[in-house]
C-alpha cells in the first residue's frame, strides 16, 4: 500500500477526530502516519514536519518514564491506615483517647478512616482555642467537658463527630447528652439558610469529587444571587431565600444581576474574577436544574463576564512524580488500573471525567492511539507510547466486564479517582492544593518545556482557543531565569 492509500485509509478510520494544523493534514493522520506526510529531513519547529515520533517524544520522552515497583514491594490499601497511624495520628493527635478511637476503628476503608482521622484533629483545635491551651496540655477533664461538646456541635457536622462523642461517652462514662445549642434567629442567620435546590446542587458537586473550595464558592454566589433577587425584585420581596420560587426567576432578573456585579467590579466592591465566577456558577445552577428537574433555564446564553484567568500553580517536578507513582504501585490493591488512569491525565492531559468514560472500545492498541471524549460531543484521537501503552495491553487483554474502563460508573469512577489521589498525594508527600485537574496543568507546562509551537500545543492540549493554553502553563523562577538568560542583547 503507498502513502497517499495508507493516508486515504487512515482518513477514514478516524473521520470524526477534529482537524489541527487547517492548512495542511488532519493531525489525526499525522499521529497515525509513522513517517508523517511530510519529509522529516528540515527544521523541528516547522508545523509542516510534524510527525508522529516528534509527538510521541514531547508526550512520552524517555526522560519522563518510571521503573515501576518491584512486586515484593507492594503493601496493598490496607496499609494506607497503618501510615496514616505511624504519620500522622502518632505525630499529631496528644490525647490517648483520640488515639484509641482512632485505634479502634483502623480496619475501615483507607478514605472514611482519614476523615476520621481529619474529625478528630478538627476536635482537638477547637478544644484548645475554647480552653485557651496548646493541644499538647490539653487533659481529659477538658475534653470529657460538657460546655466543650456543646461548642463542638455547633461547629462540627453532627454526623462527623456523633462516633468519636459515643466513643468519649462510652469510656468516660458520661451520662449527659450533649445539647446542640438553640439560637436565636438573626438577620445574619437567615441570610445563611441554604435554599433546597441549591443544597442538592452542591451535593452534587460533592459526588463528583469537587474540591471543598469549589463547593464553597459555588454556595456563596448563588446565595448572592438569591440575595439580590429577594432585595431587588419586586415578587420576590419578603421572601425568605431558601424559600425564593425559582421557577419565577427570568433572563430579564439575571440581566439585571449581571449589571449588578459589572457596577460592583467598576467601584472595585468585587474583582473581575469573582464576578465571573458568580456568572459561571449561575449558569452551572440553572442547567442543573434544567437536567435534573425540567425548570426552564433562564441563564441560557447569558453572557459571561470576562477576567483574567491565569492562576500561577507549583507544578511537580520529576521526583515528585516518580514519588507519587511509586505510591500507587505500592499502596493500590490495583496499581495497573489506578496508574493507568493518573498516566492518562498526566501523559495526554485528558480530564478526570474524559478518563472515567473511556471504554476498551476507545483502546486501539493496533494502532497505539487512544480516542478521547471531550466537552461538546468531540472526539479526538492521540497516539500511545511507552509504560502508558504497555499498562493499556495488559488492561485490554483482560476483557474487564464493566462497561467503563475503570470502573461501572463516571461519577463513581471520578469520585474514587479523586479521594484516592487525595491519599496517594498525602503518602507522596504533595502539598499542591486543588485535585485531579494538577495533572492537566503539569501535562501543558511539561509540554512547553519541550518548546513545541503553540499550534501543536493547542491541538494536543485540546482546547478551541490558542489563548487557554497559557492558563496552563506555569513556570518557576528557576525556569524563567533560564528562559531569559536564552535572550542574547548587543
Amino acid at each position: 500500500m503507498d502513502k497517499k492509500d495508507q493516508t486515504s485509509l487512515t482518513r477514514n478510520n478516524v473521520k470524526k477526530t477534529k482537524e489541527s494544523f487547517r492548512q495542511n493534514a488532519s493531525f489525526d493522520e499525522k499521529i497515525l502516519l509513522v513517517e508523517g506526510i511530510f519529509s522529516t529531513y528540515s527544521d523541528d519547529h516547522d508545523i509542516k514536519k510534524m510527525t508522529r515520533g516528534k509527538i510521541e517524544n514531547m508526550l512520552y520522552a524517555a526522560k519522563d518514564e518510571y521503573p515501576y515497583l518491584e512486586p515484593e514491594l507492594h503493601l496493598g490499601r490496607k496499609a494506607i491506615n497503618q501510615w496514616i497511624w505511624r504519620h500522622l495520628v502518632t505525630e499529631t493527635i496528644p490525647l490517648e483517647l483520640f488515639k484509641e478511637y482512632l485505634q479502634s476503628i483502623i480496619d475501615i476503608d483507607a478514605w472514611y478512616y482519614y476523615q476520621e482521622y481529619k474529625t478528630v484533629e478538627e476536635v482537638i483545635k477547637l478544644a484548645g482555642a475554647f480552653f485557651q491551651k496548646s493541644i499538647e496540655n490539653l487533659l481529659l477533664d477538658d475534653i470529657v467537658s460538657q460546655a466543650l461538646w456543646v461548642e463542638v456541635s455547633s461547629k462540627v457536622s453532627s454526623s462527623k463527630i456523633q462516633r468519636i462523642l459515643s466513643y468519649v461517652r462510652r469510656h468516660c462514662a458520661i451520662e449527659h447528652s450533649i445539647v446542640k445549642p438553640t439560637l436565636m434567629p438573626t438577620e445574619h442567620s437567615k441570610q445563611r439558610e441554604i435554599h433546597p435546590r441549591v443544597r442538592s446542587f452542591i451535593e452534587k458537586t460533592i459526588k463528583e469529587g469537587k474540591t471543598k473550595s469549589t463547593q464553597e464558592y459555588h454556595s456563596v454566589h448563588l446565595n448572592r444571587l438569591l440575595n439580590w433577587l429577594s432585595n431587588n425584585i419586586h415578587i420576590f420581596k419578603d421572601i425568605e431565600i431558601h424559600q425564593l420560587p425559582l421557577l419565577k426567576v427570568t433572563k430579564e432578573h439575571l440581566i439585571g444581576f449581571r449589571s449588578y456585579l459589572t457596577k460592583q467590579v467598576r467601584h472595585g466592591r468585587y474583582s473581575p474574577i469573582t464576578a465571573s465566577e458568580c456568572i459561571y456558577s449561575v449558569k452551572a445552577f440553572f442547567q442543573y436544574l434544567k437536567k435534573s428537574f425540567g425548570y426552564p433555564n433562564p441563564a441560557f446564553r447569558l453572557r459571561s463576564i470576562s477576567a483574567p484567568r491565569y492562576r500561577h500553580r507549583e507544578i511537580p517536578d520529576k521526583q515528585q512524580i516518580y514519588d507519587f507513582f511509586r505510591t500507587v504501585d505500592k499502596y493500590s490493591d490495583n496499581p495497573v488500573y489506578e496508574r493507568t488512569a493518573f498516566r492518562l491525565m498526566l501523559d495526554l492531559g485528558m480530564r478526570s471525567n474524559e478518563v472515567s468514560v473511556v471504554t476498551t472500545k476507545d483502546i486501539h492498541i493496533n494502532h497505539k492511539t487512544i480516542t478521547i471524549h471531550s466537552k461538546g460531543g468531540k472526539e479526538h484521537v492521540l497516539p500511545l507510547s511507552g509504560n502508558l501503552l504497555a499498562d493499556l495491553q495488559v488492561i485490554s487483554n483482560k476483557y474487564p466486564k464493566t462497561q467503563y474502563l475503570f470502573g461501572e460508573a463516571p461519577k463513581k469512577i471520578q469520585k474514587n479517582l479523586w479521594q484516592n489521589y487525595k491519599l496517594y498525594a498525602l503518602i507522596a508527600g504533595w502539598s499542591f492544593p486543588g485535585g485531579l485537574h494538577l495533572f492537566r496543568h503539569s501535562f501543558v507546562t511539561r509540554l512547553a518545556n519541550k518548546g513545541p509551537l503553540p499550534q501543536a500545543m493547542q491541538v494536543l492540549a485540546r482546547v478551541t482557543n490558542l489563548d487557554t493554553v497559557s492558563l496552563y502553563v506555569h513556570f518557576n523562577k528557576h525556569e524563567l531565569t533560564r528562559e531569559i538568560n536564552k535572550l542574547k542583547y548587543d
